[in-house]
């Protein structure tokens, strides 16, 4: 599912955490990986490239590219294919390609055929973006079919590794795609699975004119909310529990649920935090190449303000 990883390289001390992250996740499901640096200056034209350039790219190790001396003044990507060797990845290889960062990084991914595109995200506090700036949120929302692992920063020389994932559910088809993912992941690395579904509280409930998909009567009082709250609980209780069961049934050792009330972004990032998740699945409808989120903007916000875990973003039409 995931043989193929694309790592987009500035250079930067962001970038090197990426790299750690995507060390990670290879060293679990034995995946190639090639580092590449965008440059306005030098490198391959990205509408030139096919399928068998990674072939050659993996074959040629992780020597200097041409162009590769004249992209950036940043450390050469031999050094990073070097770092990912070095972090038990044992296929690893580089690429300088011209043009744009964004659409440049979304082009090489598609007719590379990567299954995943590996890159930098915010900084502290969530203010600071990925790769070159905005990059990373433009790949995230154009990104066609092709799954972004978005890593946040790495404290000193800490080595990631996958050891309990997340998987946050709404009840649509949408997101319950993203149980394979998991499933392929966890039984790579042999980690546990939390399955998480979020849920409006009756302050929510109240708040709302019409709880979708519910009946309320005509004028909504706090025990009416709760009993809302009380059916949501129960329907997402029946469908994790399912879900739970399918996942175990597959060889994944350990799968537990939460059901948490609140405001998904907020209530994704708290439970990720307290159970010290090393990796986040989410969602996305890519709708008229907008990218949006799981529940609305959730995908977002949570890659915004996550800092404890990388958060993997399966679009639709990814590959299973």
């Amino acid at each position: 599912m995931y043989e193929r990883l694309l790592l987009a390289s500035d250079g930067s001390d962001l970038a090197v955490s990426a790299m750690r992250h995507a060390a990670a996740l290879a060293r679990v499901m034995g995946s190639e990986v090639v580092a590449m640096r965008v440059s306005h200056a030098a490198g391959e034209a990205a509408g030139s490239l096919t399928p068998e350039a990674w072939t050659r790219v993996i074959a040629a190790g992780g020597v200097e590219q041409p162009g590769e001396a004249v992209a950036e003044a940043y450390p050469p990507l031999s050094l990073t294919a070097e770092a990912l060797r070095e972090s038990g990845v044992d296929r690893a290889g580089t690429l300088v390609v011209r043009g744009e960062p964004g659409p440049v990084i979304i082009e090489t991914a598609t007719r590379l055929r990567a299954d995943a595109i590996v890159m930098a995200t915010h900084g502290l506090r969530g203010v600071r973006r990925a790769v070159l700036g905005s990059v990373a949120d433009h790949v995230a929302r154009n990104s066609p079919g092709i799954s972004v692992l978005l890593c946040p920063p790495l404290p000193g020389e800490v080595q990631p590794s996958i050891n309990r994932i997340l998987v946050a559910l709404d009840g649509s088809p949408l997101s319950e795609a993203l149980l394979p993912h998991a499933e392929e992941i966890a039984r790579g690395s042999g980690a546990s699975v939390v399955l998480l579904r979020v849920i409006d509280s009756a302050f929510e409930i109240l708040s709302m004119t019409t709880p979708a998909g519910y009946p309320v009567p005509a004028r909504l009082t706090q025990e009416a909310a709760e009993t809302v709250v009380q059916a949501q609980r129960t329907t997402a209780e029946e469908q994790l529990s399912a879900h739970a069961a399918h996942l175990e049934a597959a060889g994944v050792g350990s799968v537990s649920t939460e059901i948490v009330e609140g405001d998904p972004g907020p209530a994704i990032i708290a439970t990720a935090t307290d159970l010290h998740c090393d990796l986040v699945l989410l969602a996305t409808h890519g709708r008229g190449g907008l990218g949006r989120a799981l529940l609305g903007s959730v995908t977002d916000y949570v890659t915004r303000h996550l800092t404890s875990a990388p958060v993997l973003i399966v679009s639709p039409g990814r590959k299973s």
